[in-house]
């Protein structure tokens, strides 16, 4: 019963955290708690949008695709790891575009065209909420994971 009433209150904890917009403390503790519950896809879940609101992008892959290892059907689990590799892409794509003089004239025009042709994905409004609450992460990963409901998903 101890540990039970233990693990009930960490969970509270993570919950509290990501309500908090303390993204941090979130991700640490939905990840000390994949320890406990390694099979729980809800923690899992709720690991990967702290960690992708901290802006540890690899962290939150990490944590999306564990929720699909354990539910390969979940649809929220499998659109967050996109926005997630997208969000790597916009930000490998920018330090392409910031070193791209010193590169050969071919691979200038390559990342020049890459540029273009990613131009509709990556412009995308920012997100409705204050910018000074969220940290330095690029649109695509603010605007889907302000959109999950962490407590709910960590209830299951």
């Amino acid at each position: 019963a101890r540990a039970s009433a233990d693990a009930q209150g960490a969970l509270r904890s993570a919950e509290n955290a990501y309500a908090r917009g303390d993204w941090v403390a979130a991700a640490r503790e939905f990840k000390a708690l994949t320890n406990s519950y390694p099979r729980n896809s809800q923690v899992w879940f709720g690991y990967g949008a702290a960690a992708a609101l901290s802006g540890s992008l690899e962290d939150a892959a990490q944590g999306f695709e564990a929720v699909l290892r354990i539910d390969p059907q979940d649809a929220r689990a499998a659109y967050n790891l996109g926005l997630v590799r997208l969000s790597q892409a916009e930000l490998a794509l920018n330090a392409a575009r910031s070193h791209s003089a010193a590169a050969p004239a071919d691979i200038q025009q390559e990342i020049a065209r890459l540029s273009r042709d990613l131009a509709p994905v990556f412009s995308r409004p920012a997100a409705s909420a204050p910018q000074a609450q969220l940290p330095a992460v690029p649109a695509a990963v603010q605007q889907g994971f302000r959109t999950q409901d962490p407590a709910r998903a960590a209830a299951g």
